[in-house]
């Protein structure tokens, strides 16, 4: 609005929701000013003072000054003690609210003709009692969306109500009373001359109502989403909200033909998820028993252990006596070792072999032992 100092929300692709607070001079405002007095006004073209944004005064020589417009979309005079001396002595040494617009930012944003309120769709805002900054309420039979940023709202916790005409709901769902509450954006009926056993069963009986307002004698049915939520005694009357209690079938997200569409995809998905674990599971075992049998037609067919990558048989002590007799016939003498004449069979026939005792162990004996092992079996 030309000539009109206003503040508005926008939504995503940058379009104007409508101003939730205007200074009402259309035609003749020019520019706000902040002057070194404190003052935050509206001015003509011509210079002229049309209206004062801000109610409240402070002297620049006791207080440092300035306005914000805060996240939540009001705007804030903020005033700081200079000294602790005067006037400015009896406030805390810290940046305290002076004033601010819209007094009610919670019931101000009703006033918008598109988007949700303060504390997004489907929840309530109310002014707190100590600074007078909007907190965010959720619903009964709602949850927040992300309780990390409570303005994006709720979503209920139960489905929406089926319309079938051959479902009573009315036995089905029950109604939370909030007092002082209106969700203004949400209206789709109007009913007056009620009362407020009338209203209850209008909106318990209709598939479209999410809430139902009552004041006086008159009743509001709004559907979802519900947009502007606001809780101030000056509301008045009672938000009746309807959450489901009973019937899944009465409270479903879509049709029964939906419903058992989606029942056999989940079906089919589980065939079909089984039936490639099972073949999975058959090429696994084709696998293995393969392996198996590859390893088992490489292993050697004597029966008997030998030292990988070598081809060397090894044998255990008892075998080694009796292959010497108990190490009857000594053939040689060492620093270390006796050896001794043996003999073992093979897939030839009986072989000679020399069989070398350690007498004694030292240091890296073993490996030394295995070296000479070695060094026979390549001559």
């Amino acid at each position: 609005m030309m000539g009109t100092s206003c503040f508005y929300t926008v939504n995503i692709l940058g379009n104007e929701n409508g101003a939730y607070w205007a200074s009402n001079t259309v035609g003749s405002g020019y520019r706000v000013e902040f002057n070194e007095s404190g003052l935050v006004y509206l001015v003509a073209e011509n210079g002229t003072i049309l209206s004062q944004i801000f109610s409240g005064n402070s002297s620049s020589e006791d207080f440092y000054q300035r306005a914000t417009l805060d996240y939540d979309g009001v705007l804030r005079k903020y005033v700081y003690p200079r000294s602790s001396s005067s006037i400015a002595g009896r406030w805390p040494k810290a940046w305290s609210i002076l004033s601010f617009v819209p007094s009610n930012i919670c019931a101000s944003a009703g006033a918008q003709a598109a988007g949700s309120g303060i504390c997004g769709f489907n929840s309530a805002c109310q002014l707190g009692a100590e600074d007078g900054r909007p907190e965010c309420s959720y619903i009964s039979g709602y949850i927040w969306v992300d309780s990390d940023n409570q303005a994006l709202g709720c979503t209920p916790t139960f489905p929406i109500q089926n319309c079938d005409p051959a479902l009573d709901a009315s036995n089905q769902s029950a109604l939370v009373q909030m007092l002082n509450t209106n969700f203004p954006g949400s209206d789709y009926q109007q009913y007056s001359g009620v009362d407020e056993d009338w209203c209850r069963k209008q909106c318990l009986a209709d598939c479209f109502c999410a809430v139902a307002i009552f004041n006086t004698d008159d009743c509001w049915s709004k559907r979802l989403p519900l947009s502007f939520g606001t809780t101030d005694p000056s509301v008045g009357g009672k938000a009746l909200v309807k959450i489901g209690t009973g019937n899944s079938t009465v409270f479903q997200n879509g049709d029964t033909k939906k419903r058992d569409r989606s029942r056999l995809v989940v079906v089919g998905s589980v065939l079909l998820g089984s039936s490639m674990l099972i073949i999975l599971l058959l090429i696994l075992s084709l696998v293995v028993v393969f392996r198996l049998s590859k390893k088992s037609s490489m292993a050697p067919q004597q029966g008997y252990q030998v030292i990988p990558g070598r081809n060397t048989r090894i044998f255990s002590y008892k075998e080694l006596e009796e292959a010497t007799d108990n190490f009857r016939e000594k053939v040689g003498q060492g620093a270390f070792a006796t050896v001794y004449k043996g003999n073992v069979g093979s897939e030839i026939g009986i072989v000679i072999v020399a069989v070398k005792k350690m007498d004694r162990v030292f240091k890296d004996s073993d490996k030394e032992f295995e070296r000479d092992g070695h060094r026979q079996n390549k001559s």
